[in-house]
């Protein structure tokens, strides 16, 4: 799901933090937000989320409605923890800066979209750096299966034969 800061919040933000640093004001953000989940639920949730500056040009939506460029940053996220079942309004009471686009589900289409920004290029804004914050020790368990095995970087350049079958 998709969270924005509105720019009233992000002038608010910037005056409280005396910063105008887009990534420190992100982080604070996230940060509140996570832990005003934890507040509530007792339980801090398994989360990734990469952030993005928006586009200078309009965009042409698939129900053809044409949204403004805006350049607003924003993350793009995932909770998935199967102990806080949480549901659009209850996210958008959580994450007070901001819009929060509606969602149905996660699936592995939408980790895929999600984790693309990561590498994304953005020739818009070449030196913005995005920032990147997941739960600590996400992925660890990955890293004791057959699979992470497999795929383990090998510096030699050889080729796993199982993997890629020669």
């Amino acid at each position: 799901f998709p969270v924005t800061i509105h720019h009233e919040e992000l002038i608010k933000l910037a005056e409280e933090l005396k910063t105008t640093d887009a990534n420190k004001i992100l982080n604070i953000t996230w940060e509140r937000f996570i832990l005003r989940i934890k507040k509530k639920h007792k339980h801090r949730p398994t989360h990734f989320a990469v952030s993005e500056l928006g586009s200078k040009e309009p965009k042409k939506r698939k129900d053809g409605q044409i949204i403004a460029g805006t350049e607003r940053i924003h993350f793009h996220a995932i909770i998935f923890d199967k102990t806080i079942n949480l549901n659009h309004k209850e996210i958008q009471q959580f994450w007070k800066y901001g819009n929060v686009d509606k969602f149905k589900f996660c699936n592995s289409m939408t980790i895929n979209y999600i984790v693309k920004y990561i590498t994304k290029t953005d020739n818009q804004h070449p030196d913005y750096n995005r920032l990147l914050k997941c739960s600590k020790g996400l992925g660890k368990e990955y890293l004791k299966t057959w699979d992470a095995q497999q795929n383990k970087f090998n510096p030699n350049g050889e080729t796993n034969p199982i993997v890629t079958g020669k």
